[in-house]
């Protein structure tokens, strides 16, 4: 059953969003519908992880590594600084 929904949107982003919509072929409804699913969808996927899981042991199931990391989150924020750094100066 679909509703209607009454925004307030400054005209200026309105006018650019539905050059957008036009360009994808899309009304501005299901546009905003689609960012709305997208927005819900995250935040189920977001619940789904272990709050208290750290950043090593996610990065280990995105690779599928057969061994865990043996740094601490710190370390690896250590290192990262430490490459970004390098990478682009103080």
């Amino acid at each position: 059953m679909k509703t209607t929904v009454t925004l307030n949107i400054e005209a200026a982003v309105v006018e650019k969003i539905k050059e957008f919509a036009d360009s994808k072929k899309e009304d501005l409804s299901t546009l905003v519908e689609n960012y709305f699913n997208s927005i819900i969808d995250f935040q189920k996927n977001k619940k789904k992880v272990d709050k208290e899981e750290s950043f090593s042991e996610r990065v280990h199931q995105l690779v599928n590594l057969k061994e865990p990391f043996t740094l601490t989150d710190e370390e690896m924020d250590k290192m990262r600084y430490e490459y970004l750094i390098k990478k682009h100066g103080d």
